[in-house]
């Protein structure tokens, strides 16, 4: 009986051996699970902070990009306004320097024509002024026909600057690519 007991005993203690054997067995493998489970969820949530941290990124970039793009259009678009705002000007001034060579072209002819008038009226009222004797048989018209002459050539050139005037500003508006006409 003894025997028994210490086989029992024996038994018993084996027994126990082995539960707490096997259940530091399973603590060690629990504890390895935990520790794995902890290193993936730090895995993962390195993961998402990484993640984050990209889209982040992206989105400051996109953000920055759209920035960008809208500086740049809007700086054309100032520069696209202060080009046509300077050839409008541009324009005008030619437009008003026109008019002005126009007028004084005017004032000129019309000056020159009003000298014509009264020099040809001179020229009736005065007959020493027509007469220029050159043979007993043959008269020249030596003053009218020298102020006739000045008269059609100052004519001419004025026609030849207004003309020039026409094909600058043509020449000017085919340049600046104008299609409107005067």
């Amino acid at each position: 009986m003894k025997r028994e007991r210490e086989e029992w005993e024996k038994q018993k203690q084996e027994e126990k051996t082995r539960r707490e054997e096997e259940e530091e067995k399973r603590e060690r493998e629990k504890q390895i699970s935990v520790e794995q489970i902890q290193r993936l969820k730090s895995e993962m949530e390195r993961i998402i902070r990484e993640k984050e941290r990209i889209e982040r990124e992206s989105q400051e970039q996109l953000e920055d990009s759209e920035k960008r793009l809208t500086e740049e259009r809007n700086m054309r678009e100032d520069q696209q306004k202060t080009l046509e705002d300077k050839q409008k000007l541009l324009e005008e001034q030619h437009e008003n320097e026109l008019k002005r060579r126009r007028v004084e072209c005017r004032e000129e002819y019309e000056s020159e024509n009003e000298e014509i008038k009264k020099k040809k009226i001179c020229s009736e009222t005065d007959h020493s002024l027509q007469l220029d004797e050159m043979d007993s048989r043959v008269v020249r018209l030596k003053p009218v026909h020298d102020a006739e002459c000045h008269i059609k050539s100052r004519t001419e050139r004025l026609h030849e600057q207004v003309q020039s005037m026409r094909l600058g500003h043509e020449h000017f508006r085919i340049n600046n690519g104008m299609t409107y006409s005067t």
